[in-house]
C-alpha cells in the first residue's frame, strides 16, 4: 500500500507499507523529482541489459531523503514553514518513507534501526537544514 501525504497541494511524504502487485518497475515520484522513489518486481531469470550511468550535470534545488525501518517505530510530523503542524504518520518495521523538502521531524517511538538515503554532498546542518519553530 502506498500513501501520499499532501497538504495545500504540496507533497510532504510518500509512505510504502507494502510492495504493490505489479510486474516490472514503477515509480511513485514524478520524472522531475530530485530523488526517484519506486519499487521493482521481477520474475526469476529476468536480467536487465548491462549498463552504466553517464556523467551529467544536474541542478538539485531540493533535498529529499528515504528512511527504511529495519526494526522499531518512528513518527514523522509534517509542518508548514510557519511552524503549523499539518499531520503525522507512524512508520514501522519493513516500511519505507520518502521525505520531501517540506517541513518535517522524526520522533523515535521505539528503539530503531534504519537504512537512510539522503542526497549528497552534505554541507552540514547549518547549510542543509532550516529549523522551524512550532506554533
Amino acid at each position: 500500500m502506498i500513501k501520499r501525504y499532501e497538504y495545500d497541494g504540496d507533497l510532504y511524504a510518500i509512505v510504502l507499507r507494502s510492495i504493490p502487485k505489479i510486474q516490472g518497475c514503477r515509480f511513485f515520484t514524478t520524472d522531475d523529482a530530485p530523488l526517484q522513489f519506486g519499487v521493482q518486481n521481477q520474475v526469476k531469470g529476468y536480467a536487465e541489459q548491462a549498463h552504466h550511468h553517464p556523467w551529467s550535470t544536474r541542478q538539485v534545488k531540493f533535498l529529499h531523503q528515504v528512511v527504511h525501518v529495519i526494526s522499531g517505530r518512528l513518527q514523522f510530523e509534517f509542518f508548514r514553514n510557519d511552524g503549523t503542524l499539518l499531520g503525522k504518520v507512524v512508520v514501522g518495521k519493513g516500511e519505507t518513507i520518502l521525505l520531501t523538502e517540506r517541513g518535517h521531524r522524526m520522533i523515535v517511538l521505539e528503539d530503531v534501526q534504519t537504512v537512510t538515503v539522503k542526497q549528497g554532498p552534505f554541507f552540514g546542518d547549518s547549510y542543509d537544514k532550516i529549523l522551524i519553530q512550532e506554533t
